[in-house]
Parts: C-alpha cells; structure tokens; sequence
C-alpha cells in the first residue's frame, strides 16, 4: 500500500502529473494474474481465428500473445498514475504500443478481496464490443480491435486500487499490447496474405494460433 502525498511527476512521463492527491494506491500483477491475462487473451483470440465468433471471419495468421515485462512496466507506471486517459508516452523503441484502459468504481467499503483485480471479466468487457463491430476502427470497438488484431503478440498490463474522493474506491485496469497498429486493420481474414510479420516459423492449427520465430528459440 503506498499514500501519495504531494503531486509529482512520473519518471517516464516527465509531463504527466498524479491525477488525485491524499489517496491510497495498490497494485502489481502477480504471477498468477498474468497467466489468466494471457490465457484469456489466447482463448478469446483462437475463437476469432476459427471462425465461432458470429458475424466475425476466421483468421489464419492469429498470433498467440506473450507477455512483455517492459510493456508491463509502461503499463503499470500509468496505473499507479491513476490517470483516466489514454498514456500519450506508452511507445517503446522496438515498436508502437496500443492500450487499453478501464475502470470501476464502488462506494461500499472494500472487504478482505475486494480490491483484487478481476481479469477476465474486464477482459471479456472488452471483447464484448465484437458485437458493435463492423469493419475497420471506431470508438466504440476501439477495445474489441485491439484485443485481437492479429499481428499483436506481446502484452504487458498493470493494476491499482485506490480511492478516489469524486467517485469512490476504484480499481484501476492498463494493459499495453505490441506491436500495434489496430487504428488501421483489425483482423486478417484468413483469405488474406500475412505481410508484416513475414518470419512465422509455426502455426499450431489444434490452436489456430502463430508464435513470431524470434521466440520460438527462446
């Protein structure tokens, strides 16, 4: 638990501030949270490249995600920001970086558990959006799209609990995903040719999903 006093700016973000002042913040992702981060990422992503999402087509070159512990280190500093925006600084040198952010809020005293994260629900609200989804970027897919564009393979996320006097005790959700680019396309069909990542090395076709090469040595 850390009690932020004075605001001060963030190393990595020398132009962003501490939203709020005198609150309490908690966060990290366990090892655990970052398993059920990346399995359900992988669950929802293998069902967009075999086709079960209704109105959605399948995808032959779905990458299967992995995770990154600079984008969670990006990601997390924006958490314990407690920033209500999008982070402007999330790039890394190696590529673009795409987010996505939520949050939740509760006036009810928290419990024992009550300021644990809840993964897979947020993750699957993200999801969700499919059902808006027509083709290409919007607003109100923006989550959806970046979620399973299908070129992203790495992700990185970070969490914080905190209480924020306007509105109550919030939980507090980033995860950063590369590389990205679902501004522009969101899903190869799987009529269409891979052309960004052209070092696949293995496709497992049990999961339908693809692992960068660069990795597989690993």
């Amino acid at each position: 638990m850390v009690v932020v006093g004075a605001v001060k700016p963030l190393s990595k973000h020398p132009r962003i501030t501490l939203t709020f002042t005198r609150m309490a913040c908690s966060g990290r992702i366990s090892c655990e949270e970052k398993q059920i981060i990346l399995d359900e990422h992988n669950r929802l992503r293998q069902l967009v490249a075999l086709g079960q999402i209704h109105g959605q087509p399948g995808a032959a070159n779905m990458m299967e995600m992995l995770w990154d512990d600079e984008l969670a280190d990006v990601a997390q500093k924006w958490a314990d920001s407690c920033a209500e925006t999008h982070d402007n600084y999330r790039n890394v040198r190696r590529f673009a970086v795409g987010q996505n952010i939520a949050r939740t809020w509760t006036t009810r005293p928290p419990g024992p558990y009550d300021s644990e994260p809840n993964w897979r629900r947020q993750i699957s609200g993200w999801f969700n959006e499919v059902q808006h989804y027509h083709t290409g970027y919007s607003k109100t897919t923006g989550h959806y799209t970046q979620l399973v564009w299908s070129d992203t393979f790495l992700i990185g996320c970070g969490y914080s609990f905190y209480y924020d006097p306007a509105k109550g005790y919030t939980k507090n959700y980033v995860c950063n995903y590369g590389p990205s680019d679902s501004t522009t396309v969101a899903i190869k069909s799987d009529t269409q040719q891979h052309s960004s990542l052209g070092q696949l090395k293995e496709c497992n076709f049990i999961r339908c999903l693809c692992i960068f090469s660069a990795f597989l040595s690993r």
